[in-house]
């Protein structure tokens, strides 16, 4: 036998060693993971500029034509194609959101140096002027690719080499992997993987008691992506995407960073004002939120005011309690009337209930603010007043006529001054310039004014504008339902 001289003697001890180390030093859970995630994700790191076209769907009861069916298709859908590169920190979206009733509002976006340019394709909403917005390219970033499997996992394989506060359980009888990260504010986030192949299945968020389920994964153009993305809130479906197409691209389209010929640039930004109190005719009055996104009226009479509107949020309402009281101290509020059942349309309800105000509605509207879960503690003070159609009260005529947008949906017509209150009957902008499409429900209300040859003088919207002609309306209407 060959003997062993003394360097060889310690060469083999230390192999022995290594050894040894190797078998009782295993790679931990966490390192087989990541390593997976790396190997399955890592194009994500280097894939900085892509086209996305997706859509979305809410599926959201009190924003349906009926609250009992908020599956139903007619209920819409929005659509987006972005174009986002993540090191140039540039972009544009082309949004459509539609809305029952065959509304359409569609929208361009895009980043130019640190502003977020927005302007209306058909001027439906804000006309021919265009929105300038200074906002952080994260927020951008946020919003269009949030739904994307592979960017969270990016964002989480950043976290893992930044040292965070992980921890990762690994299941071999499920094939799942789920990974605990605690963020900076403390906040736990659950990623559950699939492990064979790797593949994001959920993230669920703790603090914001949300749940995102990816599914449905394709391999497109080299890239594994999820391409249904389903977001849940309190166990309830809030909103679900499907997203169509995935490519790579060299820049974004530098031709759809600029503002197109027709349309206005605002010269300075536009200063809030405080809500005040306008008399527009003999004892009605208009208030509207210092964003100039909602109007509402209210009537005096010798015995009572009634307040026309409550939308959105108890915020509102509360600011148009105490607007009403200052002005009329010795006075009292004795009804809110709401026109459909919309929940930005009903959202302030509950600063009137709790005032002991009663609020004027068609039954069916009535029905669905029973319903709305936001009012679920407190409807037993909810007191209600049904209106009927061609009913008149305190010199309002209540109008209830069939229509594409919401089921039980009315305007309101003072019989003395001729002023129209309505709330998603007639999207026309602040600058009264006429939109190149005009919606299935709108033509419905135009052609029932004319049918019931109802004297207008005024049409004050819920939404934005509160002052649309009798013209304005012709003209909207004939531009977009005569033959050319």
């Amino acid at each position: 036998m060959r003997k062993i001289n003394a360097l060889q003697k310690i060469t083999l001890l230390i192999f022995a060693l290594i050894i040894y180390s190797s078998c009782n030093n295993p790679k931990t859970t966490s390192q087989i993971v990541f390593e997976n995630l790396q190997k399955e994700y890592g194009f994500s790191e280097t894939l900085k500029k892509f086209r996305v076209k997706y859509k979305s769907i809410s599926p959201f009861s009190h924003q349906s034509y009926d609250y009992k069916h908020p599956e139903d298709p007619i209920n819409g859908y929005n659509t987006s194609t972005t174009e986002i590169d993540l090191e140039n920190e540039q972009f544009y979206s082309h949004n459509k959101g539609f809305y029952p009733g065959e509304f359409l509002f569609e929208f361009f976006h895009f980043q130019k140096d640190s502003l977020v340019i927005s302007y209306d394709v058909n001027g439906v909403l804000i006309g021919k002027q265009v929105e300038v917005g200074e906002d952080t390219f994260s927020n951008v970033k946020k919003r269009a690719t949030s739904f994307l499997d592979f960017t969270n996992v990016s964002d989480l394989l950043t976290y893992q080499k930044q040292g965070d506060s992980i921890e990762t359980i690994l299941s071999k009888e499920k094939n799942e992997a789920v990974i605990k990260h605690m963020d900076k504010d403390s906040s736990i986030n659950i990623y559950t993987f699939k492990m064979n192949p790797t593949q994001l299945l959920s993230i669920e968020s703790k603090a914001k008691n949300t749940k995102t389920v990816f599914s449905n994964y394709k391999d497109v153009n080299g890239i594994s992506f999820a391409h249904s993305v389903d977001v849940y809130r309190s166990d309830n479906l809030q909103r679900q995407y499907v997203i169509e197409e995935l490519n790579k691209i060299t820049k974004v389209d530098p031709n759809k960073l600029v503002i197109p010929e027709g349309y206005i640039v605002p010269n300075k930004e536009k200063v809030q004002e405080q809500s005040k109190v306008i008399e527009i005719a003999k004892n009605l009055y208009l208030i509207t939120t210092p964003d100039g996104g909602r109007n509402m009226l209210f009537k005096v009479t010798d015995k009572s005011i009634t307040v026309f509107g409550a939308p959105i949020s108890d915020k509102v309402s509360k600011n148009v309690i105490s607007l009403i009281e200052d002005k009329f101290p010795n006075k009292n509020i004795d009804y809110v009337y709401v026109t459909h059942s919309h929940h930005d349309h009903i959202g302030g309800l509950n600063a009137y209930a709790q005032q002991n105000v009663t609020i004027l509605a068609d039954s069916y509207t009535i029905e669905a603010i029973k319903a709305y879960p936001r009012f679920e503690k407190d409807i037993n003070k909810f007191k209600f007043s049904p209106i009927r159609h061609n009913q008149i009260l305190n010199d309002v005529q209540f109008f209830i006529p069939k229509n594409s947008h919401s089921l039980g949906q009315s305007f309101a017509y003072f019989t003395d001054s001729q002023i129209i209150y309505e709330g998603d009957f007639l999207e026309v902008p602040f600058d009264n310039t006429i939109p190149t499409y005009m919606s299935k429900v709108e033509k419905e209300f135009v052609e029932f004014v004319r049918k019931e040859k109802l004297k207008i003088k005024r049409i004050v919207g819920n939404h934005r504008n509160a002052n649309i002609s009798l013209e304005t309306m012709n003209a909207y209407y004939d531009s977009n339902t005569t033959k050319k």
